[in-house]
Formats: C-alpha cells, sequence, structure tokens
C-alpha cells in the first residue's frame, strides 16, 4: 500500500508540472522592444505570454502576482506580434452580509495582442473595474491598453496609444 500511495503522489505531481506554464525567457541580441506590465488593480495580476498568440499555444510565465503599482518589465521581440495574457482574481463580500463572508468571486482575464518595434518601450496597463455597485462579478469589467512610451527633451514622458486587440474569451487560459 506505501508503494501504491508513493506511485500516486508522483504521478498527480507530474501531472500537475505538465499543467504549469513554462517560464518565459527573454530574447537575446538587437531588435528587442522593452515591455512594462502596469497593474492598476488592487489585487496581484498573473501574466503570461504565449509562443503563438494566435492559437494561444506554448504558454510561458511572465510573473505569477504582479502587485498594484509594482510594474514588471520584460523584453520582448520587435517587429513581430506579442500575445500579453493576464488574470486577476477578487473575492468579494455581498453589502447585506457581515464582513469577511465571502459571497462570491470575480475573474478578469484576456488577452492583448500588439506589434513592438524595435528600440521602443511600451506600457501595458491593466485595471479590473469593479461594478455599480463597487463590487467585481465579470470579466466584462476588465480594461486593458498598451501606449508606447517616449521621453521628451524635457525629460517628461509621453505615452501613445498603440493599436492592440483585447480578448476576453476563453481562447487563451
Amino acid at each position: 500500500m506505501p508503494l501504491f500511495r508513493s506511485l500516486l503522489s508522483i504521478s498527480a505531481c507530474g501531472l500537475l508540472a505538465g499543467c504549469m506554464a513554462a517560464p518565459y525567457l527573454e530574447p537575446e541580441g538587437p531588435g528587442l522592444a522593452t515591455l512594462v506590465i502596469d497593474n492598476e488593480s488592487i489585487d496581484p495580476l498573473e501574466a503570461a505570454t504565449y509562443v503563438s498568440g494566435d492559437t494561444c499555444s506554448a504558454k510561458r510565465s511572465l510573473h505569477p502576482g504582479i502587485p498594484l503599482g509594482g510594474p514588471h518589465i520584460v523584453k520582448v521581440s520587435g517587429g513581430k506580434p506579442f500575445t500579453l495574457w493576464t488574470k486577476s482574481v477578487r473575492a468579494f463580500t455581498s453589502h447585506n452580509e457581515p464582513i469577511g463572508r465571502l459571497t462570491g468571486v470575480g475573474i478578469c482575464s484576456g488577452s492583448l495582442t500588439f506589434t513592438p518595434l524595435p528600440g521602443r518601450r511600451y506600457v501595458a496597463r491593466f485595471r479590473m473595474e469593479p461594478d455599480k455597485d463597487g463590487l467585481q462579478r465579470s470579466s466584462g469589467s476588465c480594461y486593458a491598453q498598451v501606449a508606447e512610451e517616449i521621453r521628451l527633451p524635457n525629460g517628461s514622458l509621453r505615452r501613445t496609444a498603440q493599436p492592440y486587440r483585447w480578448r476576453t474569451e476563453s481562447a487563451c487560459q
């Protein structure tokens, strides 16, 4: 019996490890762009990318939980479409329930695809907006935007919105 339990534990660990995304390895060499992933939600933001953004295949983990206001910076290949997948989870309580009683969970998940240019700096901002009553209940309240960040001669920053595609469907998980 102990041998059976050991084999079962090893099998379960192997299955779980197979479901985890491999870490993202930053590309090297010329033609790179910088991507700043900015979490504007109060909840940690999980971030990943895919080798193929069109099919959401070969997921690569960028960060397991970017905190509020804590940007995560990565290098990406310039001149090629880049897909950034994010997920944020928020637990909420009802206004009619005692504080601390969990009544639901809101999940904000989606993917943003854009084409960075070599040598440029981009900022991808994510926010999980509360519903009208102040609670988060659906992925319909997700907000995402990507902009190129340019430092002006006077030292100030200018952000120029970039074309991108934001998808909240379940294609990328």
